[in-house]
Order: structure tokens, then C-alpha cells, then sequence
């Protein structure tokens, strides 16, 4: 892997992150042109990865279809499993995002499953809390809080806390989906969210 590229790939993200767009895409397009450019094909395909993960938090899910697709054929080529899988997943996402809930969700489990086989923890909580929303968008928070109870006990195994903020603002979203006249446990999880993005961030 090109590390210069592999380092300058996480720039678009934390950009994104300070809420400056406009640069974030930026980046990303320059950083997406010069590892074409380079022709690795290790390096694209975590570009790839970094690529969709932007685009998902962009809400633009006609790019990580694109991206998602070319990703898979990439990495199918040359036997790179955990970024195929990877690659699945946001293909998943694309899908569910746009409208095509039920084989987007099912590609996005698969991806999660495959993972979890091969013993791979790191991201899963994000990629569950990912699966989670879809779930509460597509009116089923009853899978979706059992999706985030176990993406949080992941995070207490593993330490794995950057996402840990978001995963409980989508366990008070899913709770209060399912039990709207219930609102104590969704505002107990609201506060374990601000605590934990005035702690951890981004």
C-alpha cells in the first residue's frame, strides 16, 4: 500500500467531521484521482473504502453504489476478502438508502456476517449502527435496537469507542419508535450520547 495516499485518504473524513464540506469532497476527489492515477490496487481499494464511507455521510448514495460496485470487482480480482467485504457492505447501504430496503439490508448483513466469521470486530459496531438505521427508517426498531445492543456490547469488549455516541442516539430514535409514550430509556440514551460526544467525539 502507498501510505502517503493511505494517510491523505482519512483527510476528507475529518474534514467532513468540522463540518467543512466543500473541502472534505475536495480532498476526496483529488485523493480518489491520484490512487487511480497510481494504479495500486491495495491502495484503491482502501480509498475506495474511505470513499463510500464519506459519500454515506454525504447522504449521496449514487456515488457509494458506483464506488461500492467498482470496489467489488477490484478487490474480487486480486483476492483483497475484507475490503470485498467491505465493498459489499456500502453496495448494501446504497441499495437500502435508495429505496431498495430489503436486498440492501440483507447485502449489508451478509457483509457484517462475514466479518464476524473471519473474527474482524474492528468497525463492526459502526457498520451495525449503519444497519440499525436502515432498520428504523424502513419502520422495524424493534430489530434495530437488538442490532445496537449488541454493537454496544462490542464496544465494551473491545474499547472500540468512537462511534459510541451516534450508536446510542439511534438506540433513543429506535426506542422511541417502538414505544413513543415510553421516553425515559430514550432520554437516558440521548444523555449517554452527549456524555460520550463531549468525551470521544467526532
Amino acid at each position: 500500500m502507498n501510505t502517503r495516499l493511505a494517510s491523505l485518504n482519512f483527510i476528507p473524513l475529518i474534514l467532513l467531521w468540522r463540518g467543512e464540506i466543500d473541502q472534505a469532497i475536495a480532498r476526496s476527489r483529488a485523493v480518489f484521482a491520484a490512487a487511480q492515477e497510481l494504479g495500486d490496487a491495495y491502495t484503491l481499494s482502501h480509498v475506495f473504502h474511505l470513499n463510500c464511507w464519506l459519500n454515506q455521510h454525504l447522504g449521496d448514495s449514487t456515488t457509494v453504489r458506483e464506488r461500492a460496485e467498482a470496489a467489488m470487482k477490484l478487490t474480487a480480482e486480486h483476492g483483497f476478502s475484507l475490503w470485498e467485504m467491505d465493498a459489499a457492505f456500502w453496495r448494501g447501504w446504497a441499495l437500502a438508502a435508495a429505496g431498495e430496503v430489503t436486498t440492501g439490508a440483507a447485502q449489508m448483513r451478509s457483509a457484517i456476517a462475514a466479518k464476524k466469521g473471519l473474527g474482524v470486530v474492528n468497525q463492526v459496531p459502526f457498520l451495525l449502527g449503519l444497519l440499525a438505521d436502515i432498520c428504523i427508517q424502513a419502520g422495524d426498531p424493534t430489530e434495530a435496537r437488538d442490532l445496537l445492543t449488541e454493537a454496544l456490547r462490542i464496544v465494551d469488549r473491545t474499547q472500540e469507542r468512537w462511534f459510541e455516541a451516534e450508536l446510542h442516539r439511534l438506540r433513543a430514535e429506535a426506542l422511541l419508535a417502538s414505544s413513543p409514550c415510553d421516553s425515559a430509556e430514550a432520554e437516558a440514551s440521548l444523555s449517554h450520547a452527549l456524555a460520550e460526544s463531549a468525551i470521544n467525539g467526532p
